[in-house]
């Protein structure tokens, strides 16, 4: 697939206000502060989770839900060894309910860990990467170390993610498990790979960015250096571990890609580098387009006016728009506390808001769209006038329409082997049910099940057909 090439404008407008709801504060060790990388994750009742990298007992980070009126709950604390520590990315929302995430240290071995955790509080230890080795050359082992991004759930069932270090080379992983703990690694990235293997260092590593499922079925992903220029590499991979590489960041397209990135309504992926760029702007850091088949397109090149380093992706809003955070830069250039954007498709900028220190700073996370059509979002500094300040969760009104909830389905088999589908979304919201046999088909080619309202939030289906041996993939959509 394709996507036509853009053009690289800007427009600097500081026209919104962000919005303090929730400041944190560093009272002490047990509190919960400096939420990092990981957009929040909306919640069926419109609440969301993230994460924080400190605080809690012990002061190893914490997983929390917070309302949209500033309500803070922390929901479960790491210890520092057995559940880990640090986590780095946000959390996944799997179909029963259920929270998935990791962190990025700690766990048994030491090396970071992939958690499951009820949204009740109770939290299960997945996965704890293992111990590495020292080959003369590089820490390695065979299933990665330190995840900083969270995992992503296929419609096959199984997790997917990246470690940012370990694996046959040291370089990092591509891994799968399935939600009860088995891991599979499907691929070590090579960029630290010892002599005489330099000259295939192509695949690059380090891999701080999680997965994104293409409308082909594979998964795409960025790894933050390694390449032909050493500012990393985008590639495809398999649900099976086929590797491709698809290209290279080379500075002027962007490097350093930190970030998880979007599949757009075009079929294209969108993402962020924290550096390089240099078309019209500036080079620190892009916006950018990457096709199926490897074509790389940046579309906007930060300045320090516009905003500067944005370590955190982008989201698609019902507008067509792309926005994202960036953590330094903004009008005030003096300042350097960051901004919220807004990007076109073919490269326009507007800067929306600028952080100032008592409505947070340092946005390392994204935004994320709430019910009412508001962006949320949190910083990793600031917030409040308060000088133990540290974080921000913070709303900005970006003028959008209220958006229905994203509807997930949660399965049970049923007498006579019937499948019984909950599909749970935003109360009276018109919602339709797909199945397939087959789960490469476009959508539209998918069998409708159901086209049913919401009333109570929920609407159940029992599928007759599902009986016997017969493989079923099923996805609700809002239509």
């Amino acid at each position: 697939m394709t996507c036509l090439a853009s053009v690289l404008l800007s427009i600097s407008v500081t026209a919104q206000v962000i919005i303090p709801i929730c400041s944190l504060t560093n009272t002490g060790f047990s509190s919960p502060r400096n939420p990092r990388g990981g957009n929040l994750l909306i919640a069926p009742d419109g609440s969301f989770y993230g994460t924080t990298k400190y605080g809690g007992t012990g002061d190893f980070g914490t997983v929390f839900n917070v309302t949209t009126n500033g309500l803070f709950t922390v929901l479960a604390n790491f210890d520092g060894s057995n559940t880990g520590a640090d986590p780095y990315g946000g959390v996944t929302l799997g179909l029963d309910g259920t929270l998935y995430g990791t962190t990025q240290f700690a766990g048994p071995h030491g090396n970071g860990t992939v958690f499951r955790l009820t949204t009740g509080g109770t939290l299960h230890i997945l996965y704890s990467f293992s111990a590495m080795t020292w080959n003369g050359t590089n820490y390695i082992n065979n299933d990665g170390a330190n995840p900083y991004a969270t995992v992503m759930l296929a419609p096959d069932g199984y997790l997917y993610g990246t470690t940012a270090n370990g694996g046959a080379n040291g370089s990092g992983t591509v891994f799968k498990m399935t939600t009860n703990g088995f891991l599979t690694t499907l691929f070590s990235f090579d960029a630290l790979a010892p002599p005489p293997n330099v000259a295939t260092n192509v695949s690059g590593g380090s891999p701080y960015a999680g997965l994104t499922r293409g409308p082909d079925g594979n998964l795409y992903g960025t790894t933050f250096v390694g390449g032909s220029e050493t500012d990393g590499t985008a590639f495809r991979i398999t649900p099976n571990g086929a590797f491709t590489l698809l290209t290279n960041f080379v500075g002027a397209n962007g490097n350093g890609p930190q970030a998880t990135m979007t599949l757009g309504p075009d079929g294209c992926m969108y993402g962020t580098t924290d550096n390089g760029g240099g078309g019209i702007g500036g080079s620190a850091g892009t916006v950018f387009k990457l096709t199926t088949n490897g074509a790389l397109i940046a579309l906007v090149s930060f300045d320090s006016f516009e905003g500067a380093s944005p370590v955190a992706g982008v989201v698609f809003g019902t507008d067509g728009y792309l926005y994202g955070t960036t953590t330094g830069g903004g009008t005030n250039v003096a300042d350097d506390w960051g901004t919220v954007f807004r990007a076109t498709t073919n490269g326009i900028l507007t800067t929306l808001a600028d952080f100032r220190s008592t409505n947070g700073w340092m946005a390392e996370a994204g935004v994320a769209f709430g019910r009412d059509g508001g962006l949320y979002g949190t910083t990793y500094f600031g917030g409040s006038a308060d000088p133990n300040a540290a974080g921000e969760v913070y709303r900005l009104n970006v003028g959008l329409p209220p958006a229905n909830n994203p509807p997930s389905i949660s399965i049970a088999r049923g007498a006579g082997g019937a499948v019984i589908l909950t599909v749970a979304s935003t109360p009276g919201s018109t919602n339709r049910l797909w199945a397939s046999t087959n789960l490469s088909l476009p959508v539209a080619q998918w069998q409708v099940l159901a086209t049913n309202v919401a009333t109570n939030g929920f609407f159940e289906f029992r599928d007759t057909n599902a009986s016997g041996n017969v493989m079923r993939f099923y996805r609700p959509s809002t239509p």
